[in-house]
């Protein structure tokens, strides 16, 4: 069976090219996980969230997958591609971002600024 962290980089594999991504030339990768409550959609809450932070990039309701460009690192100046994979009520994310010289941690600062705005569909503090 695979893991969470497999399935996100197949589907990253899987779309990167229809979207244009050159995935090999990002060199920061992140991950995380969300549990949202069984009363909230949890399609709804990732879009509604990627949708404030940055931009739907593609949206496959089949699959439950949501695949967003997020502005991330230090004053928002690197973007970061960010994959959603739902099941039910989880949520696995993974942020993709190329860093130059200065690193900026653009990959983690975009993961957690969805889970940060993912508290007030959850009830959760970060």
């Amino acid at each position: 069976m695979k893991s969470d962290a497999d399935k996100l980089d197949l589907v990253i594999k899987e779309y990167c090219g229809s979207l244009g991504i050159k995935i090999d030339d990002m060199n920061s990768k992140d991950a995380s996980e969300i549990m949202f409550p069984e009363n909230i959609n949890a399609l709804n809450a990732i879009r509604d969230i990627f949708d404030e932070f940055g931009i739907i990039l593609k949206e496959d309701l089949d699959k439950s997958i949501y695949i967003a460009a997020i502005k991330a690192g230090i004053f928002d100046a690197n973007e970061a591609i960010v994959i959603a994979l739902i099941d039910q009520h989880k949520c696995s994310i993974a942020a993709y971002a190329k860093e130059g010289l200065i690193k900026q941690s653009t990959s983690k600062r975009a993961i957690e600024k969805i889970k940060k705005a993912s508290c007030r569909y959850t009830n959760l503090e970060i």
